[in-house]
């Protein structure tokens, strides 16, 4: 599973984006939210293990990708 991580000026996480395969299609009434790359900010790309996309709760991802992150050469 590919996810994006957006990494601060120190090299720190601040946002993983991950694409949800199977979601149902949005509706007129859905919010939609896009990640912008601020200055000084970069998007790595990582790939993570196919049974990240089981996980639901955020802080779980969030502490179990942290080893895949580390990994990211700045």
């Amino acid at each position: 599973m590919k996810v994006r991580v957006l990494l601060d000026e120190q090299g720190k996480p601040v946002a993983i984006e991950r694409t949800i395969h199977g979601a149902a299609p949005r509706g007129k009434d859905e919010w939609h939210a896009e990640l912008i790359e601020p200055k000084g900010h970069k998007f790595h790309e990582v790939d993570l293990p196919d049974d990240f996309e089981k996980i639901e709760d955020a802080q779980d991802f969030y502490t179990r990708a942290q080893p895949h992150i580390a990994r990211i050469k700045r």
